[in-house]
């Protein structure tokens, strides 16, 4: 699918389009560069981030290794001899797109923007923004492995719907209604202190069973 970014008449001979085709194209091009305006000084806001420990082997006998040709640090680890950015294991790594759209996004997703809103503002395709969460998930794998919850808790759900294709669905073909195996419960729970983890309802139960239960979100 064509990227959402251009228009049918981006980079046409003048000759070959009319007024309201090349205002269009004019507009959209206007609009797409006034809400992604590049982030100025792009290598020098990513060398802000100092890496001190290998990605891959966590140790922390690394050495400054140059630059790349954006200007962006670039280190070595003196261990398993890795060479690796700032952007190695993050969001960023190996982007295409502006590091301020990579930002935006991820606070869209923040403000609880479906996935649909995140496409059209950003004038994307309908592929790319479940390609960027699943990226963002990747990253963010085993991140709240350990965390342990103290003192008052509360917890809350959610139901989300799972895929078209995993759908349970009755003798004649329809979706199941009601809360069936259909929509996925996500457990979140938080602390006095800040500390939260969410999970599928049923792997907090396992991890919850034996504790004195936490007080219910109000």
């Amino acid at each position: 699918m064509p990227s959402a970014s251009a228009t049918p008449w981006d980079g046409a001979p003048p000759s070959s389009i009319t007024p309201a085709q090349a205002l269009v194209a004019r507009a959209h091009r206007a609009a797409l560069e006034a809400r992604h305006a590049p982030l100025e000084g792009e290598g020098e806001f990513l060398n802000r981030y100092e890496r001190d420990a290998c990605p891959l082997c966590g140790l922390a006998l690394v050495v400054r290794d140059g630059r790349d040709s954006r200007g962006v640090r670039r280190w070595r680890c003196r261990s398993c001899r890795l060479r690796f950015s700032p952007t190695t294991g993050t969001i960023f790594e190996g982007h295409r797109i502006p590091v301020s759209d990579w930002c935006e996004f991820v606070i869209q997703l923040l403000s609880c923007d479906s996935l649909q809103e995140v496409g059209r503002s950003n004038r994307r395709s309908p592929t790319t923004p479940p390609y960027w969460l699943a990226k963002l998930f990747l990253v963010l794998e085993g991140v709240q492995e350990g965390t342990v919850l103290s003192g008052r808790v509360q917890i809350d759900e959610t139901f989300y719907p799972v895929p078209g294709a995993e759908l349970e669905r009755s003798a004649r073909g329809g979706a199941k209604p009601g809360f069936s195996k259909n929509k996925l419960c996500i457990a979140a729970a938080t602390d006095g202190a800040g500390r939260s983890a969410v999970e599928p309802a049923a792997a907090a139960s396992r991890a919850w069973r034996g504790r004195s239960p936490p007080t219910p979100a109000t």
